[in-house]
């Protein structure tokens, strides 16, 4: 071992994958115990909001095969806490990877991160 380095222990999320220094402060919203359109199995697609005249930024919404829509910045002000009554586990649930592959993303994700791409930590 380099002697320039010293052991430090980080902590992954086992549903996002993403890498924190501490595990007492991330709330994934991909864990289905928020039971949110994330892990759902009735979630459908995500499509453009085009009502702008909201009060907070929420230009996308999950669609769900029950007719609900919910605005993601709704869901992150909950803090991805959902709790829907309608709400049932997609089959083979792994976490990102899972909603990734089974549900049809926009074009544009995000802040102009096109479809297909992902950055990983």
């Amino acid at each position: 071992m380099n002697n320039d380095f010293e052991a430090v222990t980080v902590y992954r999320c086992r549903f996002c994958r993403k890498i924190f220094m501490t595990d007492k402060r991330h709330t994934c919203k991909f864990n289905p115990e928020a039971k949110n359109c994330f892990s759902c199995r009735n979630c459908m697609e995500l499509k453009e909001n085009k009502d702008k005249d909201r009060e907070h930024f929420s230009d996308i919404e999950v669609c769900c095969k029950k007719g609900l829509r919910t605005g993601l910045a709704e869901m992150a002000s909950l803090n991805w806490q959902l709790g829907c009554n309608s709400w049932q586990i997609r089959p083979d649930y792994k976490g990102k990877e899972s909603y990734l592959r089974d549900v049809p993303r926009l074009e544009i994700w995000g802040a102009g991160i096109e479809q297909g791409s992902e950055e990983e930590v």
